[in-house]
């Protein structure tokens, strides 16, 4: 079988969940802590418990402040 195959179909047969973000009241306040946050779903991503994140692009392609 081709390993992609079978990768692909291994995602297929999970349960996934969605989970979209708004800024709070002190979006500001949150740049300190992008650099800790990306660190932290990467490592998310590379245990496997993670399949996709990030900020949604407006209509320009630049990142808006929700996401998923």
């Amino acid at each position: 079988m081709n390993p992609a195959h079978h990768e692909a179909n291994s995602s297929l047969n999970r349960h996934l969940f969605v989970i979209f973000s708004e800024p709070g009241e002190r979006p500001g306040e949150l740049a300190q802590h992008i650099p800790a946050h990306i660190e932290y779903m990467v490592g998310l991503e590379k245990r496997g418990a993670l399949f996709m994140s990030g900020p949604f692009l407006d209509t320009s392609g630049i990142p808006a402040p929700s996401g998923m």
